[in-house]
């Protein structure tokens, strides 16, 4: 069987959680090879391709849309599946699943694109009155790419954006060639010490760890954790809502006084610690993840 683990061009034979995996791959008797998404000239004629690094895939989205169509032309098993991938780059698309799901996540208020620059900070104090903080983005975003801390009272200690750097932001959004939206989310301070990322491989819960997003990190990395149970039941409701069970997933929480709250679930390409872990452990979850692509390539 064949097998195709994507990444992009920068990342290409340089990330070490992909080459576990590609190691995994060989030792399962799968042909595997790191293939490059945004490489016009890589064929996609395997049995499977399992996105992996796909990273840098915000700032060209009809691109990469466009990569997603050629592998369901191609008719290989994809992992995760790319409606699922479409569905879940846009948080706003995701949050309103996890609403039709009943999961508490931080609420978030979509800009009104119409509105000037003076009304901005109105809007924001009509539709989060007690917030300290808040946290303004493209609803396609990651890794803290185009994320800005706007803190107009200075409540916090933390670098904040200045209006004209908010404004800027929504009109930058406003001029690209597709139709993303600037959500607007209440800061919450409880990041400060950090996410937990739950990490799920093959519908099973695997490890978790603790990341420190970008807007935030102050030069922090992660950290392997144990997740409470209360996280992995929460993030269970999550891909339990799902019509198909991924290959992988991380869910990623903060810990609140009214329990765990979701920040983001991500099934597309996220990180999912491999490197962090103690060795026996590492190797069972990139063997796991291994299997699930195999798994998928024999029903392909």
């Amino acid at each position: 069987m064949s097998v195709q683990v994507a990444t992009a061009e920068p990342y290409l034979g340089v990330n070490p959680d992909d080459n576990l995996l590609l190691a995994s791959l060989h030792r399962a008797g799968a042909d595997a090879t790191l293939a490059a998404w945004d490489d016009p000239a890589q064929a996609w004629d395997c049995d499977a391709v399992i996105l992996r690094s796909t990273w840098g895939y915000q700032s060209r989205i009809p691109d990469f849309l466009g990569w997603l169509d050629r592998l369901d032309e191609a008719g290989c098993a994809v992992l995760n599946p790319t409606q699922m991938v479409r569905d879940n780059i846009d948080k706003a698309v995701q949050f309103e699943w996890l609403d039709r799901l009943g999961i508490q996540r931080i609420p978030e208020f979509r800009i009104d694109r119409r509105a000037p620059a003076d009304r901005l900070v109105g809007q924001l104090r009509d539709h989060f009155p007690d917030a300290e903080a808040y946290v303004v983005k493209p609803s396609i975003s990651a890794s803290g790419h185009h994320t800005l801390l706007f803190d107009p009272d200075r409540n916090t200690n933390l670098p904040s954006a200045t209006l004209e750097e908010v404004v800027a932001l929504v009109d930058d959004v406003i001029a690209r060639d597709w139709d993303p939206v600037v959500i607007l989310q209440p800061y919450a301070r409880e990041i400060e010490q950090g996410e937990t990322a739950v990490v799920f491989i093959g519908g099973a819960y695997s490890h978790a760890f603790t990341r420190f997003p970008g807007v935030i990190a102050g030069g922090r990395g992660a950290e392997v954790t144990q997740a409470a149970p209360e996280q992995v039941a929460l993030a269970d409701r999550v891909l339990a809502g799902l019509p198909t069970m991924p290959a992988y997933a991380r869910v990623d929480l903060i810990s609140t006084a009214h329990g765990p709250v979701v920040m983001e679930v991500e099934l597309a390409e996220p990180w999912l610690g491999f490197s962090l872990l103690p060795d026996a452990a590492r190797e069972r979850a990139v063997d796991s993840l291994a299997g699930a692509v195999v798994a998928a390539s024999v029903r392909a």
